[in-house]
């Protein structure tokens, strides 16, 4: 293959790369939502959690108070507790806090977006939207991607082992 061609070719790969990435993001002012994802579900299991980074570029904190989606009967915040050996989820009542020029991580394990009564199972390589509620942001409409049952973070990140990617739309 001539230098050039192999030149055009490594250029034309970053930069899909790149817009893959930028996908995986949404800006809503301050606030920037990273990796909305979720894992797939069993044809039976009635719940799943989202998960996502909300970054803070402003000078006030912002508050995350409310999800809504179409997939489940409720969306509603959570967090994971150790209660002895046992881990327990509870719902998070006064939102999540995001602190100026800080962010704010729901993960498994830790606070999340819990989907309760799903209407439809979660499939991988899928998508879905949801609106996430914020104090003074307001409405930021953001859409998950479909990880695999198991996965422990979103396509492209550190730790990800290879599952499709993310990608959020701006609200409007």
């Amino acid at each position: 293959m001539p230098l050039f061609r192999k030149f055009t070719a490594i250029v034309f790969l970053a930069l899909l790369a790149g817009s893959a990435a930028q996908a995986d993001n949404d800006v809503q002012g301050e606030l920037t939502i990273v990796h909305p994802w979720s894992r797939a579900t069993a044809p039976s299991q009635k719940a799943g959690g989202v998960f996502l980074k909300i970054q803070n570029a402003g000078d006030q904190p912002d508050r995350l108070i409310a999800i809504e989606s179409e997939m489940a009967d409720v969306a509603s915040l959570h967090t994971t507790i150790r209660d002895g050996d046992v881990m327990k989820m509870r719902p998070v009542k006064e939102g999540i806090i995001v602190p100026a020029k800080g962010e704010a991580e729901l993960a498994p394990g830790g606070q999340h977006i819990m989907l309760i009564g799903l209407r439809e199972r979660l499939v991988k390589q899928t998508t879905f939207p949801l609106t996430l509620i914020f104090e003074r942001a307001g409405r930021v409409e953001i859409v998950a991607s479909v990880e695999a049952a198991g996965a422990r973070a979103p396509s492209g990140a550190v730790g990800d082992h290879g599952q499709h990617g993310a990608a959020a739309g701006p609200a409007k």
